[in-house]
């Protein structure tokens, strides 16, 4: 199930019933088709929850229901959820009577957390909306292709996969998300130490697949909101690496393009994040890669 940090921008509904433009040059690439599907497996499951619960809360339940009790900092390592958001997911969980907080008896600045009966009882209300939200994720795909993809992409987590309760370490989406997740802070690891993060070279990558482009074009490539890419470009702008001007077909749009600083930094990354591709092929051959591709870019609607 997927576990996600953050909302992205449109209706799961929307994204039941659309396939997905991926971008022409990463498109094949096992970890951005990995990214497109996490964004589109979040929007379906935050939907159907409709507000009364978040994703992330049941993964963290499920995850403190089978490993029988964790440290804070543990379950926010092992779930990928940064230190602060942590805090404030735990605060609603303990006060919703779901999750027990105290003071770790050999560490007094740690908390030791155990999920309780209530735990339980929201897990098993959850289970009918995380199945159905699962065979929404999964409907593009035939019941060998499904077992196909879950079996390739716990061979990529491999024994980084934390083991989570039922029924969300029966979903498919959960596995996307871990993968997701292991592959990201990878490529951030990677892009460091020249200055980037994945969301920007994926930007640079974009506008030079596209240009001159507008920021919706880019949006769309990204798989994120229109005011996720305008931080995106005020942010590398300012840094000499991309130029915004105004569109001269429709003046209320600008065209985007990449300086020659820009498109030298961009391919410093792209060398970069090769390696990214080596951890992949650690685990999986080029055709276990090649076919994870072209069940994700199936599963997201995109063509093969």
């Amino acid at each position: 199930m997927p576990d996600p940090a953050t909302t992205p921008g449109g209706a799961g509904a929307a994204v039941e019933n659309a396939g997905t433009a991926l971008s022409p040059s990463l498109g094949r690439s096992v970890g951005y088709v990995v990214y497109r599907a996490f964004l589109q497996m979040q929007a379906i499951y935050v939907e159907a929850f409709d507000g009364a619960v978040h994703p992330r809360e049941l993964t963290l339940i499920a995850r403190l229901l089978a490993s029988g009790g964790s440290s804070q900092q543990e379950l926010a390592d092992c779930m990928s959820v940064n230190r602060s958001m942590m805090v404030h997911v735990i605060d609603q969980l303990e006060r919703a009577g779901v999750v027990t907080r105290e003071r770790s008896a050999t560490d007094r600045r740690s908390y030791n957390l155990k999920a309780t009966d209530r735990a339980v009882e929201r897990l098993a209300w959850a289970a009918p909306l995380i199945r159905e939200a699962e065979a929404k994720t999964m409907r593009r795909l035939n019941t060998d292709q499904r077992a196909r993809l879950r079996e390739l992409l716990v061979k990529l987590v491999g024994p980084d996969l934390p083991a989570v309760a039922p029924p969300v370490s029966e979903t498919t989406g959960y596995v996307v998300a871990r993968a997701h997740f292991a592959l990201h802070a990878r490529a951030n690891e990677l892009l460091a130490p020249i200055g980037l993060d994945i969301r920007e070279f994926a930007t640079l990558q974009t506008i030079e697949d596209l240009a001159p482009c507008s920021q919706q074009q880019v949006a769309t490539m990204l798989g994120v909101s229109g005011p996720v890419v305008v931080e995106l470009i005020d942010a590398l702008e300012p840094r000499g690496l991309v130029v915004r001007e105004r569109n001269p077909v429709d003046r209320r749009s600008y065209a985007l393009r990449l300086t020659p600083a820009g498109r030298a930094l961009r391919k410093r990354a792209y060398s970069a994040l090769s390696t990214t591709e080596d951890t992949i092929g650690e685990r999986l051959d080029a055709g276990e890669s090649n076919e994870l591709s072209d069940l994700l870019r199936l599963l997201v609607g995109a063509a093969c």
